[in-house]
């Protein structure tokens, strides 16, 4: 008689930060409908009880060992630090391949059908989130942010979030309600049969482009934590038909690095004096020495010239030169590579 498994997948490695950004990728982009859990060796893949019940488990390495002829070969995807193929393993791939290699290779695994999310009224291509994101003061991340997406939103529905404390985008963008995003995350966590009209209503329209009202205080910003905006982009991916999901990110926001490495595309602004080089450069330093190289390299560095005029008002953004400069941006995405 064939064993009935739990539909939960564990990841079980000793290494917890690449776990977790495999786990967060899995639910996330890929929009798994079972729980993703993390054991960090053996000893907690048997204690809780993963190692008879998990439909999956996909095991680092480092961590193999007699434990392994307890679960079926066809269960087990083995993540390789060595470059070497495991005795008597037939499922195996890099560790080190991309997020989305791992997880091509781990749904094509025999029993990962039906894992990947059903409940979704998404009709179109997936949601495409574009990041913008600058350590450097005053370089128009905003303007440019809400160019780029007005553009965009001309032929693709789109959604603009700004996630910057006290960014004052009410008054400059003419918003008019009184939820504020707590309220939307409350509704994904708690009405999440609500949540598709809670996000209808709080996105007001301008100039075609949809926008979320921005954090209204430092101590909201600060009470969301990375967790819940992970999992409000996943339910705006699952229940709505965006095309695009424009961040318009801080410092100040709650797992930003992890945001950035969820983003499709990412730009940053530099300016052409020492202090914002400086700044440039660290974060870039930082990115390495936590191992978010991978950011690095998704990441358009802009440095903008100097436009004579900017639109006088934010509602209007789509002429003139800046979303002449943001046109040319969209043409350089949209071309095949």
């Amino acid at each position: 008689m064939q064993t009935e498994y739990e539909s939960y997948l564990v990841i079980c490695d000793s290494d917890l930060l690449y776990a977790r950004h495999l786990q967060e990728y899995l639910l996330v982009r890929q929009k798994l409908s079972c729980d993703v859990r993390i054991c960090r060796g053996p000893e907690s893949l048997r204690a809780s009880g993963a190692l008879q019940e998990a439909l999956l488990i996909i095991a680092a390495e480092s961590v193999c060992g007699s434990w392994m002829e307890e679960a079926e070969p066809d269960r087990l995807l083995i993540l390789s630090e060595s470059g070497a193929m495991p005795q008597g393993q037939s499922l195996c791939i890099s560790k080190y391949q991309s997020a989305e290699l791992l997880a091509e290779r781990i749904l094509s695994m025999p029993l990962a059908e039906g894992l990947l999310a059903g409940a979704s009224i998404r009709h179109g291509r997936p949601l495409e989130m574009i990041g913008f994101y600058t350590p450097v003061s005053r370089a128009l991340q905003t303007t440019l942010s809400l160019t780029m997406g007005q553009l965009l939103s001309s032929g693709r529905p789109s959604l603009y979030m700004n996630l910057e404390p006290c960014a004052g985008l009410q008054s400059l963008l003419g918003l008019t309600g009184t939820e504020s995003l707590t309220d939307l995350i409350y509704y994904n966590e708690c009405a999440p049969d609500r949540f598709p009209a809670m996000l209808g209503r709080m996105a007001e329209e301008v100039n075609g482009l949809c926008c979320l009202p921005p954090p209204s205080s430092f101590m909201e910003l600060h009470s969301i934590s990375k967790d819940q905006w992970t999992g409000l982009f996943r339910a705006i991916d699952r229940t709505s038909d965006y095309r695009n999901l424009i961040l318009d990110l801080s410092g100040e926001t709650d797992g930003l690095l992890e945001i950035l490495r969820l983003c499709d595309r990412i730009y940053t602004i530099e300016r052409d004096d020492p202090v914002s080089a400086a700044r440039l450069s660290a974060f870039e330093d930082l990115l390495k020495r936590f191992h978010y190289e991978d950011i690095c390299m998704k990441t358009h560095r802009l440095l903008l010239p100097r436009f004579k005029e900017l639109p006088a008002s934010m509602r209007f953004l789509t002429h003139g030169a800046l979303a002449d400069y943001a046109r040319n941006l969209i043409r350089e995405w949209d071309q095949p590579s």
